[in-house]
């Protein structure tokens, strides 16, 4: 409730600290770890949509979503994150978008 989404997104990608300190009740080290732990994620998931921009602001939302779930999932599991990444556009390019999560991430561990 300190920032916007946009000015935290912006904070985190763009690693700026002082931004993220501003915010009341995060100091240095949490702000680092947000950092470290969030920005690859949104990296990825801006590449996403830009990428399955299809001009369709609801099965965009409903995409990127799925894929950071599924990303989630595979991470959780131990996959590394670009690897799981990879997997995920493949399988959503060749089963589509209509997809559940859970299928998603079953087909992108067949694939693995």
């Amino acid at each position: 409730s300190g920032i916007g989404v946009g000015e935290l997104k912006d904070a985190i990608v763009n690693e700026r600290l002082e931004i993220l300190t501003a915010i009341s009740g995060i100091g240095r080290k949490t702000a680092e770890r947000m950092i470290v732990e969030l920005r690859e994620k949104m990296v990825l998931d801006e590449k996403f949509k830009k990428k399955k921009s299809t001009g369709g602001g609801g099965a965009e939302e409903e995409s990127s979503e799925m894929f950071a779930t599924g990303l989630s999932a595979l991470t959780q599991l131990g996959y590394k994150r670009q690897e799981a990444a990879d997997v995920i556009r493949k399988v959503i390019s060749k089963k589509g978008q209509k997809i559940s999560v859970e299928e998603l991430v079953r087909e992108s561990l067949k694939t693995i």
